[in-house]
């Protein structure tokens, strides 16, 4: 998904757009590299200053826990949603 952060359109992995909530997958394809950690920072810093709450998931924890992976969304949704139990 694509989500606009102050000028720039930047794409996120997971987005609930209404709770302003992210979740990235780190995989080391696509982010081992120095410039792509250092990208990630910048989309990070800006997602936070945008008002998103974020979390980021290894990719094996999505492979192989996934519903660890899926507990970390929920917390940050029920933190935007307290008053409803999220589904």
């Amino acid at each position: 998904r694509w989500v606009l952060l102050g000028d720039q359109y930047k794409e996120v992995d997971f987005l609930w757009r209404a709770e302003k909530v992210v979740i990235e997958v780190d995989s080391k394809r696509y982010h081992s590299t120095g410039w792509k950690q250092a990208r990630d920072a910048e989309r990070d810093a800006l997602l936070s200053a945008s008002g998103y709450l974020q979390d980021r998931v290894p990719e094996d924890l999505l492979k192989h826990q996934p519903l660890e992976a899926v507990r970390k969304a929920r917390t940050l949704l029920e933190r935007r949603t307290p008053s409803s139990r999220v589904e």
